[in-house]
């Protein structure tokens, strides 16, 4: 018996090598969704082409491809040769492209839908275009109508029965930004970022929805193919739906990807159906989805680039990879089948040897030995190894119940899908109501909610019905009525004493911020915004996010839609903290309901931190960490009483904004709890999108040479448009004119930095004096808006520790500066120096504040180490120009004592030795990372010296000559050097060289 067991072990070794051989590269099991094995071939991509830009999609039609290239429109390959032979440069940024005959059809973003006859590809034509309300992101033609991906507007049909006279016909808006579509028959199966929704377009004046599906992630493109819908679906995967009922889509597979998926398309081969799919950071990866619920990964290709776009045409496999360009390949071929080995003899060894050993069991009496089934092993470990959508993996901390795993679609629930783990979600879950915002969830969620309301329930439980009630009215907005109804019927059982302060509407925010009134989905995102907002949409509950930028660069309103656009997935709130301009609004303090004692049990958290419960109003607790409720807060350095707190308490879940100075002037621990998301000016082309908005938002009506002189005026500050529209609008009128902005340009941007000036420089005071800077009292007027900030309505205001001093060094970098900036090193020099002279003839306490030296830098702009103004009129301000200016008192107080005398000029000359060695020190320790520094610096000192000056200064130009030279091909570089040298040019030796000269005897006479 022995022997026969040794016998078999040996058996089925060789088996086990057999198959090894015989496969001849690795195996892996059928992926995320399913069993099987199947052998995956590391592919290689033949070919390259790189273009002029980031490639975004790519279409063919006969021996031609067309390439959507972001930054420069069309671009045209031949596809034997692959080079280029024509294109065609949009305006805007071209992200889809489609071809139908003679035609070609640019989604171009913001410019809409360009048509363009490539009848000679040589040398397009354009010959139409249609400028959509959103962002053209993607197209498809069937027949006469264009089907654009409209982003945040939805999806457009378009008449192109005319291609030179395209026209809209109809729309579908009801999505999360459309992506991509794909039209079959009577239907356009449309993804966004909700999921699949099928659009009835038999009727192209009248789409409508008829059927739908959430699929989880960020579904961004779409193939069908034989009754099933294949969904690229971000970091989902490819989701396989089946759509053989329009009415009733179901998800009959998926697969999940190492990275996020954004396209698929589908190709039968050899009797089997593949995916070939676009992955981001992946390249291209190649799924048999034959059996659609158990695809199994059988190639890859890996590639440089972010892979945007897939293509099949023929037998090769086209890629647009973003700025690495266009990758082309064969596509996958079954390999053939390789013959067995010759060890299938052993097969016949294994079943005599199980048979004679339970014979010889058997007589000698043995009984065999209990085992649990594999079908108990299975429900006892992971079940049948598909990812239930939803199903937690690991045990979590709460108590709620799991998201529950039934399709959405049964409820024909609208794209408003509550987010699974908010407090929300968890309610609905638990009255086993769906997770949708449909009208009958709606009517059951009603009566659910109040008769939970009247009943007598804890202090926690009470609570946390309280939150879903605000989530649910935000979320329902305009038509909460009966909600508010609810609150105010039973406001003696809701109130309670919290940290955090949740909000019933957007209306609320807006106001409470300082935005405009209507703002909500009329806020235009660029690229950069946009990734910032899915960022924080999609991170860990936990992670601290801060919103960096320069004034004016609409980081208020970009934060306001990452809160608008979290509520749907999870909580936001606003942390009141009992200070600042939080403290109190909204919450009550009448009623003291111990939330840090009853709100966490069965939660594990300990929500006392520092001695104080979570729920007081005194303290930052962790209550809205335990049920992943996000804190926002605006312009978080003027909430100096709260950021101790969230310091001392390591608060997690926070997503706040703060001008670049500010934030850089606050203690570093702080700083490092915050993974920090800079913006930006906006662009041209999207700035003129933020004008087109707000003038529709207004109701104000413009022509586009009115727009382009806005644009010049504003200089890419959103507030400074709003501003302007806002004082057409109190002035009666209906249309922006040149005229009026040229009058009026000014005036209320002035107004509106002096509001920011004041308050960060000053603080409201009780009493009717300021501090006492020679007898001067703040001068800011008693009346004024609000503003958001504070206003200047009441009072009088003193300044804050540093305030006057800050605003000296200003003064003196807008009238004693070339062009109104400085290096940062050179400015910090002279800082002291004017601090010093303040406090002896101004007066003791109105110098610089030992404990926030950068309090100055707050306001300003700081780039590659200069610093300058964001806007001039931020110059204007300080200098002492505007109707109302806080300051005007001030600035000629600080004219008469320190420009008048010339100070601010010998305080330049003063600094000057110290700054040149301080950076020129720092720059031979370090030359790569101080490059820059010093640059600045000579810039900024040539720009307001004389190289005569500066030697008798005893500045070392030789040695600055020489950094310039070693720059010189940087701009930086050559414009010091060539300064230099215009007015002390180097001594150039000439030396002749003069050979042995013979003269010939015979040449003489």
């Amino acid at each position: 018996m022995k022997y026969m067991r040794w016998l078999c072990l040996i058996g089925i070794l060789m088996i086990i090598a057999g198959q090894g051989i015989g496969t001849g590269n690795r195996t892996v099991t059928g992926g995320a969704t399913g069993e099987g094995e199947r052998e995956i071939r590391e592919l290689e991509f033949p070919w390259q082409r790189t273009l002029p830009g980031e490639v975004m999609d790519v279409a063919v039609d006969g021996n031609f491809i067309y390439l959507a290239v972001n930054e420069s429109g069309l671009q045209i390959l031949h596809q034997d040769t692959k080079q280029i032979v024509g294109s065609y440069n949009t305006s805007g940024l071209s992200y889809g492209v489609a071809v139908s005959g003679r035609y070609v059809f640019v989604a171009d973003w913001d410019n809409g839908l360009v048509i363009l006859d490539v009848i000679d590809p040589s040398d397009p034509v354009r010959i139409a275009r249609l400028d959509t309300p959103g962002a053209a992101y993607k197209v498809t033609v069937q027949g006469s109508y264009a089907y654009v991906c409209d982003w945040h507007m939805g999806l457009a049909v378009i008449d192109i029965s005319d291609p030179s006279d395209p026209v809209e016909v109809g729309r579908f808006s009801d999505v999360d930004h459309a992506t991509d579509c794909e039209i079959t028959g009577t239907y356009a199966f449309l993804v966004d970022w909700w999921g699949l929704r099928v659009i009835d377009v038999s009727n192209p004046t009248a789409p409508s929805e008829v059927g739908n599906l959430s699929t989880g992630g960020f579904a961004y493109g779409i193939d069908v193919d034989r009754g099933y819908a294949y969904v690229a679906d971000d970091f989902r995967g490819l989701r396989i739906i089946d759509i053989q009922d329009p009415f009733n889509p179901t998800e009959v597979g998926n697969y999940i990807l190492d990275d996020n998926a954004l396209h698929a398309q589908i190709r039968l081969s050899d009797n089997r159906l593949y995916a070939y799919i676009a992955v981001v950071e992946n390249g291209l990866v190649v799924l048999d989805v034959t059996d659609h619920e158990n695809p199994i990964e059988v190639a890859n290709l890996s590639v440089s680039g972010q892979s945007r776009r897939v293509h099949l045409r023929d037998d090769t496999v086209l890629l647009a990879s973003g700025d690495n360009g266009l990758w082309g390949a064969d596509t996958y071929q079954e390999p053939p089948e390789k013959p067995d080995p010759d060890y299938w003899l052993f097969f016949l060894i294994i079943p005599i040897a199980a048979v004679g050993m339970g014979i010889y069991s058997h007589i000698r009496g043995e009984n065999p030995r209990t085992k649990p089934s594999l079908g108990s092993q299975v429900n006892q470990g992971a079940g049948n190894g598909r990812i239930a959508y939803g199903t937690p993996t690991t045990p979590t901390s709460h108590t709620f119940p799991p998201y529950p795993t039934a399709s959405l679609s049964s409820s024909r629930s609208s794209h408003r899908v509550i987010g699974a783990n908010t407090i929300l979600g968890h309610y609905f879950a638990s009255h086993r109501l769906p997770l949708s915002l449909d009208e009958q969830t709606l009517s059951r969620a009603r009566g659910i909610m109040e008769r939970d309301v009247a009943a007598l329930r804890s202090p926690a439980d009470r609570f946390r019905l309280y939150i879903a009630m605000k989530q649910l009215s935000y979320l329902m907005y305009p038509n909460n009525e009966w909600l508010r109804d609810l609150f105010h019927n039973y406001r003696d059982s809701l109130k309670f004493n919290s940290y955090f302060e949740m909000s019933e509407s957007p209306g609320a925010i807006l106001k409470r911020w300082a935005l405009p009134p209507g703002l909500q989905g009329n806020v235009h995102l660029d690229r950069d915004r946009d990734e910032i907002v899915e960022r924080i949409r999609h991170a860990d509950p936990y992670e601290n996010f801060v919103i960096i930028g320069d004034p004016g660069v609409g980081k208020t309103a970009l934060l306001f839609q990452v809160f608008d656009s979290y509520m749907s997935t999870g909580t936001g709130a606003i942390l009141s903290g009992g200070g600042g301009k939080y403290g109190g609004k909204g919450s009550s303090s009448e009623r003291r309901n111990d939330l840090g004692k009853d709100s966490e049990k069965g939660s594990g958290k300990d929500n006392r931190k520092d001695g104080e419960k979570g729920g007081g109003i005194g303290g930052i607790g962790k209550y809205h960490e335990a049920n992943h409720i996000r804190l926002f807060v605006d312009d978080i350095p003027e909430e100096r009483m709260i950021i101790q707190r969230l310091q001392n308490g390591r608060t997690r879940g926070l997503v706040v904004s703060a001008r670049e100075g500010d934030w850089d002037g606050l203690p570093y621990d702080f700083q490092r709890m915050f993974t920090r998301l800079t913006i930006r000016n906006f662009s041209t082309q999207d700035f003129r999108q933020v004008c087109r908005n707000l003038l529709r938002l207004s109701s104000v009506e413009s022509d586009g040479p009115t727009i382009d002189l806005l644009m010049d005026y504003a200089n890419g500050s959103p507030i400074f448009v709003w501003t302007l529209l806002d004082q057409l609008r109190q002035s009666g009128q209906k249309k922006l004119s040149s005229m009026f902005i040229r009058e009026n340009a000014s005036r209320g941007m002035l107004n509106y930095i002096g509001d920011i000036l004041q308050n960060h420089l000053r603080e409201r005071t009780r009493d009717s004096h300021g501090y006492g800077l020679t007898g001067v009292t703040s001068s800011a007027p008693s009346g004024g808006g609000d503003n958001g900030g504070g206003g200047r309505r009441g009072g009088d205001w003193e300044f804050r520790s540093g305030g006057f001093h800050a605003l000296a060094m200003m003064y003196f970098l807008a009238t004693h500066m070339e062009g109104r900036r400085c290096s940062a090193v050179y400015f910090n020099k002279i800082a002291p120096l004017v601090s010093r002279k303040i406090e002896t003839s101004v007066h003791a306490e109105a110098g610089m504040d030992p404990d926030n030296p950068g309090l100055v830098l707050s306001p300003l702009s700081i780039s590659n180490d200069m610093i300058r103004f964001p806007h001039d009129f931020w110059a204007d301000v300080v200098m002492g120009k505007g109707d109302h200016n806080p300051f005007s008192k001030d600035i000629i107080l600080i004219r008469e004592a320190l420009s008048d005398t010339g100070y601010f000029e010998e305080a330049k000359r003063l600094a000057l030795v110290e700054s040149w060695e301080l950076v020129l020190g720092r720059y031979r320790r370090n030359p790569g990372s101080t490059r820059d520094a010093i640059l600045v610096f000579c810039e900024s000192i040539l720009s307001n010296f004389t190289v005569q000056e500066l030697r008798e200064l005893a500045l070392d130009i030789e040695t600055m000559r020489e950094i310039a030279a070693l720059y010189s091909h940087l701009p930086e570089g050559e414009a010091i050097l060539t300064r230099i040298e215009r007015v002390s040019p180097l001594a150039t030796q000439k030396v002749i060289e003069i050979r042995d000269s013979v003269i010939m005897k015979s040449s003489i006479g």
